[in-house]
């Protein structure tokens, strides 16, 4: 009986937020698609494999489940309890499972409705980017739609349980809350709260990307205020990476390990635990790497590299398949868009998304050198590296200016 009052609160929830005729298809058939990629991994992980983050998950979240039936107040006790220092992984894990158990009190302790429910939270703010972009730059529908909706890989990995649904969800919230704020529309107090909310779940469960967030989002309001009071370009240039400084100086407090003395060696030290944990055919190779900035910054084009276009298709086999094929239209892609990127410009929100990409890109494969992993790691940002790479073949063929 739970699991049908689920389902239809479920459906109910979608049913009410659903736009106007005009966009009920791709509203809809995203949302399926992104519900199917939820049920399509869980089935994978969890019966197929039987193992794997989800099906740690699931089993944690169970025993949290069934203390909430022996006594719940044990259970709120330990909803209210860190066993875990915040900068540590497991605190994170701690945190994710923690929600996940309330969800399963929701769905009476059932794994495909929560990670249902979860992939609908995910979906949710990428349908908000899609109509903020829909809003203020209506040639590029089309393009948003694709990109935060239907690339394949990156919405596997924004999807059942695990914490990417809620982490991606709240990058896209992000992103679209910056497009209101540039184009001087006034967001209402509910936007604010999911801003606010937003940031604290990414500090909760990925330290580095509400680092990244916080950074260009203050990159982005500084570009703003520099466009109304300052009209000299040589003078917006020189506050604009002062301001960089600063803004790099205060991420670095997010966590221990992007401390300016932590940095290399926390880089170097996580590198060298995935590859001990990684099969040498799946894991790029850094051999040189060594726990200093002078070694890490030889690195990063390497990296960049990797993050933007790797697995080739000659490297992998089985599932891996999709993510080289999906990195090949890319490569294409990209090289197409550089080709014409002389004939347009980039506004301050388009060079937002192109440096929050570069930098993760740049990153993780550095930090993740196993091709798997870091398959679900870019998903945090590929979505917005196919809009950025879509923008100028839609200028091309599909705008009138």
């Amino acid at each position: 009986m739970i699991q049908l009052l689920s389902i239809l609160f479920l459906a109910g929830l979608a049913y009410l937020l659903q736009p106007g005729a005009t966009f009920r298809v791709f509203y809809w058939s995203g949302l399926v698609f992104r519900l199917c990629c939820g049920l399509a991994l869980g089935w994978f992980y969890l019966v197929h494999l039987g193992a794997g983050d989800t099906v740690y998950f699931h089993e944690e979240a169970t025993a949290l489940f069934q203390l909430s039936n022996d006594s719940f107040s044990e259970y709120t006790r330990s909803l209210l309890t860190a066993q875990h220092p915040i900068y540590m992984g497991e605190a994170r894990n701690e945190f994710f499972i923690k929600i996940l158990s309330i969800l399963y009190l929701i769905t009476g302790g059932n794994y495909w409705m929560s990670g249902l429910y979860l992939s609908f939270a995910g979906f949710y703010g990428s349908w908000y980017l899609v109509t903020r972009i829909h809003q203020h730059h209506p040639r590029y529908f089309l393009a948003a739609v694709v990109a935060f909706l239907f690339l394949p890989t990156a919405m596997f990995w924004s999807s059942g349980v695990l914490k990417d649904p809620i982490v991606n969800g709240a990058i896209c919230m992000l992103a679209g809350f910056c497009v209101r704020y540039w184009h001087h529309t006034t967001n209402r107090l509910r936007e604010y709260f999911l801003v606010g909310g937003g940031l604290l779940v990414l500090f909760y469960l990925k330290f580095y990307l509400v680092a990244m967030a916080a950074l260009f989002m203050g990159i982005l309001a500084w570009a703003k205020v520099l466009n109304a009071l300052v009209s000299r370009k040589t003078h917006k240039l020189l506050l604009t990476l002062g301001w960089i400084i600063l803004m790099g100086a205060l991420v670095t407090q997010v966590n221990k390990n992007l401390h300016f003395d932590q940095l290399p060696s926390a880089v170097y030290n996580t590198h060298q635990i995935i590859c001990s944990d990684s099969d040498p055919d799946k894991t790029l190779h850094f051999p040189d790497l060594e726990p200093t900035y002078t070694s890490l910054i030889q690195h990063l084009p390497k990296g960049f590299i990797a993050g933007l276009f790797r697995p080739f298709m000659w490297e992998v086999r089985g599932p891996l398949m999709v993510g080289a094929i999906q990195n090949l239209f890319f490569l294409l892609l990209f090289f197409y868009s550089l080709f014409h990127a002389h004939r347009y410009r980039f506004t301050a929100l388009g060079w937002i998304a192109v440096g929050y990409t570069a930098a993760l890109a740049t990153f993780l494969p550095v930090v993740s050198p196993n091709l798997g992993s870091l398959e679900r790691y870019k998903a945090a940002y590929l979505p917005f590296l196919l809009f950025i790479l879509l923008i100028i073949p839609v200028k091309r063929f599909l705008s009138k200016e």
